[in-house]
This record gives C-alpha cells, structure tokens and sequence, in this order.
C-alpha cells in the first residue's frame, strides 16, 4: 500500500508539467482572440487610410500612414511573440502574412496615392484619379488574398480546437 503513495508525487509533477508546456496557457479561444484582435486592429488601419483618400489631402494621408505602420509594426511584434499552438505555427504565420500584406501596401500602393497627391496639389485630374482607382483595386485584390488565406486558417485552428466561430455580416 505504501508504494503506491511514493507514485502520488510523481504524478502531480508529471501533470503539472504537462500543464505548463501548453501554449502560454492560454486556451484555443484566448488564442484566437489575441490574432482577432490583432487582426481588428491591423485591417482598421489600412481602411482608415484607403476612406482618407477621398479628401485628398496628402499631408492628412501621411500622417494616417504612419499610424498605420506604427500600428502594424506592433501587431507583427506581438503576434511574433505569440507562442505556436500546440506545436503549430500555421494559423499564426497566416496572421503575420496579412500584416506584412498590410505593411507592403502602405509602404508601396499608399505611397505612390500620396506622391500622385503631392505632385497634383492644385489640380487632381480625371487621370491621376483613374491611376489612384487603379491602385485602389490593386490592394483590394492584395488584401483579400491574404483575408482568404487567414480565414482559412482560423476556420481550421477552430475545428481542430473545437472554437465556434461566428461568421461577419
């Protein structure tokens, strides 16, 4: 009977180190809400940039760029900080790839809208907003790749956690 007693310990350490090798500790849906949040933020950024276009004032653009990249530089560091969960990377490296979508596009497309703006303060023609739609539908296209390859993700992290994920309106 004795013997059995000397197992308890080893147990409890066994658990307990199990335990603590999991992801951080955070659960399937902490995790899934760190990205979400991320995400949220990242993306605000960018559509906060892309609905100041219409004013076309390109010192307002500049300054709504670089609070985007402010912003998307801690979304990548944070999400870079993330632990894989449960060994798995896939959902993560998703997030970062749209960040880095995001980061290419305000230091490309976004840039070229703000130049084009600079150099036809006075006048902005017919042309130069026919180039600015143009770059407009170019990111679109960019965003909703990486979108497509990140939602593919989460659906699959969530169930293989088991995660009820609600669909947006």
């Amino acid at each position: 009977m004795k013997i059995y007693y000397c197992f308890y310990p080893i147990i409890f350490i066994i658990i307990i180190f199990t335990a603590s090798c999991t992801s951080s500790g955070k659960s399937a849906y902490e995790y899934n809400n760190v990205i979400s949040n991320e995400e949220i933020t990242a993306t605000e950024s960018v559509y906060k940039f892309k609905a100041a276009i219409e004013n076309q004032n390109y010192k307002q653009l500049e300054q709504i760029k670089e609070e985007g990249i402010s912003k998307l530089t801690k979304c990548i560091e944070n999400i870079k900080n993330l632990e894989n969960y449960k060994g798995s990377s896939k959902y993560k490296n998703a997030a970062l790839h749209l960040f880095e979508i995001y980061t290419e596009i305000f230091e490309n497309e976004f840039t070229e809208i703000i130049n084009l703006y600079k150099q036809n303060n006075k006048l902005i023609s017919n042309e130069i907003n026919l180039k600015i739609l143009k770059i407009n539908k170019q990111t679109d296209k960019k965003i909703e790749d990486a979108i497509n390859i990140l939602k593919k993700c989460q659906i699959e992290f969530a169930e293989e956690n088991n995660l009820l994920i609600s669909k947006g309106e």
